[in-house]
């Protein structure tokens, strides 16, 4: 005979139970002590584009700029975040942890133990001042999130209909057929429901051999884009990282209370450390803190490093020091590649400031005698126009008594410039000493 009604009402009842019992129970994350909390993909979770997310395996400090960025992504008035930094900084590293923090919030899998070693991080650093988004972070306020590398830089109509379809699931053809509506489109879809776009390696988008943030002539109406974005009213955030700034973005900062740019420096030396540590690193403090000083906390170059030591060095960083061979394999390609974006006055600058080791004024900068290529097109423009270009290429460190360059890329201009030069014809004319003939390896220097 067939069940009852009611046996019938009851068993469905329990499957149903079980069922939502299961969608929503999380994965088992095991996070290591040293390394930001991760979050799986849940099935639930298509509020996010996981796919085109950068797959980290463990991440290292960045509390306080993770921070930031949940304080300025939940208030609604702030539509536009700028992260740049040099290559190999970790900005994109950055912004996936900073993702997964807010899907991890969203999807109820915050673990406390997260703020606490966070607080816990804050205090041997020393750190004060800790806000009260250390304590509990700001509510998640996005509905959408959608990441999208600009590596191969796509015209900006095929950018902004990936996101029209994404965000209104109506196919392509449907979509308006001129830029302006498109963007009108998106800017009234991004006013009613918030939505947290990110661009990463915006750099794509600028020329070669120019001033640093000119766009590429074809990829002008992406300045048109984000001028709208930040100056329309809306209740989304669009977050974009480089190694550049764009060149109208020193105007924007001074004008727009809606933009925040956040400049990512080297890794703390207690941050620094932790990674080392996590590469099974150990040595006396002195070596240990050489070399960090000597990369600058570059995270890549601190990962590189650990591997070389390992494999030739048996992990010794003292014997390691004294090789004075500290730029190799896929760091010196990118910062290769980031030399041969300069301009030739750009260059000359930065081989300047490497090989004196010290801060300049601009006055003493301008008093030394360059090449030829400077002393004919260095007016007192140009020069001044170059030294803006380093700052928002990342490439300066401004300092109360001027500006230089960091260990990490005064090490590469000394020991790989050289080469550069030979290889492409750049005919500088400076005396590149070896890097270990003035700066011997101490704490003190």
């Amino acid at each position: 005979a067939p069940p009852a009604a009611e046996t019938v009402a009851l068993y469905e009842r329990i499957r149903q139970d079980c069922l939502e019992e299961h969608n929503t129970a999380s994965p088992v994350v095991i996070v290591p002590k040293t390394a930001s909390p991760l979050t799986t993909q849940s099935p639930q979770a298509d509020w996010v584009n996981w796919n085109a997310i950068p797959n980290l395996a463990r991440f290292y400090g960045r509390r306080q700029e993770l921070d930031l960025l949940h304080h300025w992504s939940s208030q609604e008035e702030q539509r536009v975040i700028a992260l740049f930094g040099l290559t190999g900084q970790g900005k994109s590293a950055l912004a996936a942890t900073f993702v997964r923090e807010l899907a991890a919030q969203k999807e109820g899998k915050q673990v406390g133990a997260q703020k606490a070693a966070a607080v816990a991080s804050r205090k041997e650093l020393g750190v004060k001042g800790m806000g009260p988004e250390t304590q509990r972070l700001p509510e998640v306020r996005f509905e959408r999130i959608l990441w999208r590398s600009l590596k191969e830089a796509p015209p900006l109509a095929e950018l902004v209909k990936s996101w029209l379809v994404a965000l209104t699931n109506q196919p392509w053809a449907s979509l308006p057929n001129y830029m302006d509506a498109q963007i009108d489109c998106l800017i009234d879809i991004l006013r009613q429901r918030p939505c947290l776009l990110i661009l990463d390696q915006v750099e794509a988008l600028m020329q070669s051999g120019r001033r640093a943030g000119c766009y590429r002539p074809e990829y002008s109406p992406y300045a048109d884009l984000f001028r709208r974005i930040l100056e329309q009213s809306h209740r989304s955030c669009l977050l974009l990282i480089s190694r550049e700034r764009p060149i109208d973005f020193a105007r924007l900062e001074m004008q727009a209370t809606s933009l925040q740019v956040l400049p990512l420096t080297g890794l703390t030396s207690y941050e620094s450390r932790e990674l080392l540590q996590s590469q099974k690193l150990t040595g006396p403090v002195e070596a240990i803190t050489n070399l960090v000083w000597r990369y600058a906390g570059h995270p890549l170059a601190l990962t590189q490093v650990s591997t070389l030591l390992h494999e030739l060095f048996a992990g010794d960083i003292s014997a390691f020091l004294q090789t004075q061979a500290f730029i190799f394999d896929e760091l010196r390609e990118l910062l290769d590649q980031q030399f041969e974006r300069l301009l030739p006055l750009e260059q000359e600058l930065l081989c300047l400031l490497a090989t004196e080791r010290r801060p300049m004024t601009l006055q003493e900068m301008w008093a030394r005698k360059l090449t030829a290529t400077a002393q004919h097109a260095g007016n007192s423009g140009d020069n001044l126009e170059a030294v803006r270009s380093l700052l928002r290429r990342g490439l300066l460190e401004q300092r109360n008594n001027g500006f230089a360059v960091s260990p990490l890329l005064a090490t590469y201009l000394t020991t790989c410039q050289p080469a550069i030069g030979g290889e492409h014809g750049s005919g500088f004319s400076f005396n590149l000493l070896p890097f270990h003939s003035s700066l011997p390896l101490t704490i003190a220097s």
